[in-house]
Formats: structure tokens, sequence, C-alpha cells
């Protein structure tokens, strides 16, 4: 899961020094030209590198290139060299942090965002990432902690509300969790996550709001898959199956094997009583899924209305057989039986 308070927050202004005695000019500098390649410019800062071993800026610019390729071993290895240079970058501290990130060394990412913050404890960025990894390790408390001192230095980054409302679901504030998705997308009327959250939560309560944050969602990214399928969900939780049946037949034109979307038009067609219809989606779920045992229940009922009852019983015992304690389908068994 992964915000919009509607209120006016106030945005304190800091004068912040600089850091680093490095010159800004030359992290800025840009080495890509037209017609380059990732793997172009990565020979040619290797060349550069061989030729003027003691220039950290080089390290740094082909590390975030290998990132870009997901080669992150060799970009944690370059930012190493980079940092053994010039040691009190902030910026090196925390490209360093998302390569740790990326390769699942948590720690090692606290650590690096750790320097990060005491090399410039004006910047917002590391608190706000150790308080994402601590939500992702479950330790909320220390999560909260740094996401508030995110806060209190740049109080207007919506996606620092937008981690803190993963807090409180975590502690199982869902008005909370709301409110600080409300206050992101008040900052960022196209925070796209933060309108798909909270279109999910309001879905959950079958509030009409619901459907006005998904379509918002829908606005920043036309045809999203996973905001057409929860605006599905939503319009199927209200009984109103034709809305639903076009979201999930949109999905189904991009990917045709979607579990979900095929299986949720299984479930409004056995509702209408097109059990053919439904027999050939619950098919398609069972293909993809060979374990999915809700798509054997739903097709077994459609062989059932069909007076197929061979083919009924056949895909009862599978749903069965996949879980023996649901009691459900074992009393629709033995009914046929």
């Amino acid at each position: 899961m992964n915000a919009k308070l509607l209120l006016i927050l106030s945005l304190s202004v800091l004068i912040i020094p600089c850091s680093c005695n490095l010159k800004k000019d030359r992290h800025d500098e840009i080495i890509i030209e037209k017609g380059k390649s990732s793997d172009s410019l990565i020979v040619l800062l290797t060349k550069r590198i061989k030729k003027e071993p003691d220039n950290d800026v080089n390290y740094f610019k082909r590390a975030k290139l290998y990132k870009e390729q997901q080669k992150y071993l060799l970009a944690i290895n370059d930012m190493e060299k980079a940092i053994s240079i010039q040691s009190d970058i902030f910026e090196y501290q925390n490209l360093l942090g998302e390569l740790f990130y990326e390769t699942g060394n948590l720690n090692a990412a606290i650590k690096a965002y750790e320097k990060s913050n005491k090399l410039n404890p004006y910047d917002d960025y590391a608190p706000q990432q150790i308080g994402r990894i601590y939500l992702i390790r479950n330790e909320a408390e220390f999560a909260l902690a740094y996401l508030n001192e995110a806060l209190k230095i740049d109080n207007y980054n919506p996606l620092t509300f937008s981690y803190k409302a993963l807090y409180y679901l975590q502690k199982k504030d869902t008005n909370k969790a709301i409110s600080n998705l409300q206050t992101a997308v008040s900052i960022n009327p196209d925070f796209f996550e933060a309108y798909l959250d909270l279109g999910y939560l309001f879905s959950l309560r079958k509030d009409k709001i619901a459907l006005e944050y998904l379509n918002n969602a829908l606005r920043i990214e036309p045809g999203n898959i996973q905001a057409l399928y929860n605006r599905g969900v939503y319009y199927q939780n209200m009984d109103s199956f034709n809305k639903a049946s076009e979201d999930y037949l949109e999905i189904l034109q991009q990917i045709p094997d979607h579990k979900s979307a095929n299986y949720n038009m299984g479930y409004i067609s056995f509702l209408r009583e097109n059990y053919e219809k439904a027999i050939t989606y619950f098919s398609k779920v069972i293909n993809k899924m060979p374990d999915y045992k809700e798509a054997y229940y739903g097709r077994g009922l459609c062989y059932k209305e069909l007076g197929k009852t061979e083919k009924a019983i056949k895909d009862l015992e599978k749903a069965l057989s996949l879980d023996p304690e649901d009691k459900i389908i074992a009393t629709e068994l033995n009914k046929i039986k």
C-alpha cells in the first residue's frame, strides 16, 4: 500500500549552509552526450578514471550509471572508492544508501544515511529514508522518530507524509493514515501513489469519495493496471457490475491472463447466470495458477448449474484438496454427490 489533509501547512524558510567542500558545479557537470548510450558513457568514464584515479566525481557518475543498469555491486564499489577519496560529501552517502537498499542490505543503508545526516543535518532526505527502512523492518517507533525529524527540516515534503501514512497503517490507525495521505496530495496534486492508497482505503469503507481519488490516479496515469483494478473492485463492491466489468475488460486488453481481473469477471458472469462465459474466465485463472482454490470452486458451481455433474465434482474435489478445512466447499460437494 502506499495522503491530503486540506490544511495550510506553514513552510519554514531555512538558510542552509553548504556542508561539502567540493564545488557544486563539479557535481552538476553533465557528461551525457547526444546519441551516447549508458554503456558508452561508462566506457568514457572508465577511461577518465584510468587517467585520473583520484577524481572522485568520475566514480560518482559511473556509479549512477551502474545504478540505472541495476549493476548495484559495481556501483557500490565505485561509491566506496569515491568516498575514500572525498569523505565529506553527503550526496555520496545518500547514493551509497540507495544502493545498499536496492541490494537488501538495510543495516548498511541506514549507516550510510546516518553519515549523510551528520554531514548535512539540514537536508531531509536521509532521515526520511531511514524512517522508510524502519517501516519496512516493522520498527514503527524508530520510523516515526526519523520521519518527524525529516518534517522538521521540510514540512512540505509529500513523500514523508506518505511514509507517515504507512506508519499509521502499521499501528492500525486508518484515520491518521488517511489524514497524512490527504496532506501529501494537497501538497502535490499529482501524487499518483497517494491517490491510489486513498482510493483503496475509502473503498474498504464503501465511501463514494474513493471514486474521486481513483479517478485522480487515472488522470495522472491513464490505463494504470492497479488503479483500474482498484476502481473495478470499488464498483463491484457497490454492485455496479457494468462499470466494474468495463475496468476489468480494459485490464484484460492489456494483460489477457491477468489473474484477478479474470476471476472477478468470472464471478460477475456467474452472478449474471452466464455460466459458459464464467467458465471461460475461471479456466484462464486456473491455467495461470493451477492452485487457485476459488477458481476451481467457481468453475465447479458453473458446471453444477449447467448440469455437468461430473465436471462439477471434479473441480470441487480439486478445490477441497487445496484446502481440506473449507467447510463451504465440502458442503457443496456433498450436496452434488
